[in-house]
């Protein structure tokens, strides 16, 4: 009979280890759910999450990078116009003594509304993941930090996630991204710019110097000569406008990334020192086209034309004396372009009006 119990007690130990392998190795094979399924699970909705948070950050960045630092203008850019428009709308940061070029936190205020605006576009209602139950809890919130070299953008949007018809819950609330990008530094690049351009007028300078050192138009001096001398206003705008789309490239930004012209004039005069700030890997274009007009004028002028004033100083030499003193009326917009030398595809535009009386 002692015999006959051992035997059942070793027969009993053999039926629990069967019972614990069977246990360790159904698990294994996922018969049954093992301990944190569900929350190992939810990390491949995390990954979605943030990989749509990526993909939505870098548009508003494409986006704010060429409308100058704006996702929407503000109401008086566009009731007035106040932008160039190619396709996006690169918008004058100043007007009429009123800057527009938006601060840091104007910048992530704008990130912030696209990206709660656009995420669940991109989401699209976790249709990716048919065997879960997700269901927001809450709203999307979103707080976006813009340095000179990242973004970090912190969202918080509370979902329930349950696996099919599981009465196991998990909760996900939190998800981050932290993004490459120099939009910052671009930005506040383009802020030191106009603010110089604001106390230096150097664009109003370099204008008034270009028709100064022109050889067609008249502005300064006395001659002798004796031939009629007589411009049509037209003609001196459309020259003043392609005068000044060949010659403002040429400006030069110390402590950016340029290059030099060979040529000795520009290389001397056009070189603008406005920052002690080092901005060696961006680069400075100054751009205007024809084709956004002028607003032109010119004093004296009559009946749409213009000419110096004339003396005879004896009867031999009527009208051979002119005197030239002419005052220019001008107003154009030109295009700041800053480029990212290491990512030239990667660039940030501004606008602003050009006026000199």
């Amino acid at each position: 009979m002692k015999k006959k119990g051992v035997i059942s007690v070793f027969i009993i130990i053999g039926i629990f280890i069967l019972a614990v392998v069977a246990l360790i190795i159904s698990m294994y094979q996922g018969v049954i759910p093992k301990p944190g399924f569900l929350r190992n699970e939810a990390d491949s909705i995390t990954t979605y999450t943030e990989s749509c948070l990526d993909t939505i950050t870098h548009q508003a960045v494409d986006i704010m990078s060429v409308q100058g630092g704006y996702i929407n203008l503000p109401e008086e850019l566009k009731k007035d116009e106040l932008y160039l428009d190619f396709g996006f709308k690169v918008p004058h940061w100043y007007n009429k003594g009123y800057s527009y070029a938006p601060s840091v936190l104007e910048m992530q205020e704008e990130m912030n509304n696209y990206i709660e605006e656009n995420l669940k576009l991109c989401i699209n209602n976790f249709e990716a993941f048919p065997q879960f139950n997700i269901v927001p809890l809450s709203d999307i919130k979103v707080n976006s930090r813009i340095s000179e070299s990242r973004i970090a953008i912190k969202t918080e949007y509370k979902l329930q996630v349950a696996y099919g018809g599981d009465e196991e819950k998990t909760i996900l609330d939190e998800f981050n991204v932290d993004v490459k990008s120099n939009l910052g530094k671009m930005a506040n690049l383009g802020r030191e710019l106009m603010s110089w351009e604001n106390r230096d007028f150097f664009l109003e300078n370099y204008t008034d110097e270009m028709i100064a050192c022109s050889d067609y138009l008249p502005y300064e001096g006395m001659e002798l000569d004796c031939s009629p001398k007589i411009w049509k206003v037209s003609d001196m705008k459309k020259y003043t406008q392609n005068l000044i789309m060949y010659n403002i490239h040429y400006l030069m930004f110390e402590n950016t990334d340029y290059t030099e012209t060979g040529m000795k004039y520009y290389d001397k005069q056009y070189k603008v020192d406005f920052t002690n700030n080092d901005y060696k890997d961006f680069k400075v274009e100054v751009i205007y086209n024809p084709e956004w007009d002028m607003s032109f004028d010119v004093n004296p002028s009559s009946n749409g034309v213009t000419k110096p004033k004339e003396f005879a100083l004896d009867k031999y030499l009527m009208s051979c004396v002119k005197l030239y003193h002419h005052k220019y009326t001008l107003e154009y917009p030109v295009m700041f372009q800053i480029t990212d030398v290491n990512n030239p595809t990667n660039k940030f535009h501004f606008a602003t009006p050009v006026i000199m009386r």
